[in-house]
């Protein structure tokens, strides 16, 4: 098939590559940083493994069975089966066209969870349905070892007006987050997620029927032992969900976006060693999408 001009989709003729990438210079000034960010701490953790291979003298450490116990672990992990995945059977259909919408705040409902252990810093999560933002923020405890973890999402409501259909869901919040983990002989991680959930009910009696869709993308993930990662931050002006799945007129739906932080640490209770980790992440979702095929 010939290819169309570029005006009659567009109204106007590409830009010049030069203009093309003056939009990309603020995108060369943040890479500049984060890989100067990563050349310190990448120094910080040769610096601190020397000195611990000096302190402990590392051709006797007794690590050897340390070595063999970890290789059967992995050993043991290959030679299990992974059970294969449950579905629903799928329905025959024929269909013509598509019938679609796309939602903006308020949504119908709005959710939060929030859980620590060990006294955590800071352990909150935050939702607002009337304008489709979230919140949630882990911090573990500065002296003692902790772990937290937060979760929020905002959600909408559907049902689909034909006895089946395919359902295609979309949805581009917009993101901020900051987090980092920081170790000195000691453990700290770091987890940062965002994604869609869809819960099934039963039209006629209301009870949850399952998840079709449970999505979980990484934004950061970071365990670390050596130095950790120091601190990092992130944004995306939209950030791309999508699910596919079939529906049916004997159920309706839940569709939420959602988003969560986990941490731990060990805290920095004692003067040899110790760590510490947190994040951050902050969502506005502008609009969720579904089209009924």
């Amino acid at each position: 098939m010939e290819q169309l001009p570029a005006t009659a989709l567009y109204g106007m003729e590409p830009p010049s590559e030069k203009q093309a990438r003056r939009g990309l210079a603020h995108l060369q000034s943040r890479f500049e940083r984060i890989a100067a960010a990563r050349a310190s701490n990448t120094a910080d953790a040769v610096a601190q493994a020397g000195a611990l291979r000096r302190m402990l003298d590392v051709k006797d450490t007794g690590t050897d069975g340390l070595v063999k116990a970890l290789r059967s672990k992995q050993e043991h992990a290959a030679a299990r089966e992974t059970a294969p995945p449950e579905i629903k059977p799928a329905q025959s259909r024929l269909f013509a066209c598509s019938l679609g919408a796309t939602l903006t705040p308020p949504y119908n409902w709005s959710w939060t969870w929030h859980a620590g252990n060990g006294a955590p810093a800071v352990n909150a999560a935050s939702a607002d349905s009337k304008t489709g933002r979230w919140n949630v923020s882990d911090w573990a405890s500065f002296d003692d070892s902790s772990n937290a973890s937060a979760r929020a999402a905002v959600g909408v409501f559907f049902r689909p007006p034909t006895e089946t259909g395919l359902l295609r869901v979309w949805s581009n919040p917009a993101v901020n987050f900051d987090w980092g983990d920081w170790c000195v002989l000691d453990g700290a991680g770091s987890d940062g997620w965002l994604g869609l959930y869809i819960a099934e009910y039963d039209a006629d009696g209301g009870g949850f029927s399952g998840a079709p869709v449970d999505q979980q993308i990484n934004l950061w993930s970071d365990s670390s032992w050596w130095s950790g990662v120091g601190e990092q931050n992130g944004s995306n002006s939209g950030y791309p969900l999508q699910a596919t799945l079939e529906v049916d007129n004997a159920h309706f739906y839940a569709i939420w976006v959602w988003g969560g932080t986990d941490v731990y640490a060990a805290g920095w209770g004692n003067p040899f060693w110790g760590s510490g980790a947190g994040g951050d992440l902050a969502a506005a979702v502008r609009s969720i999408t579904w089209e009924l095929h």
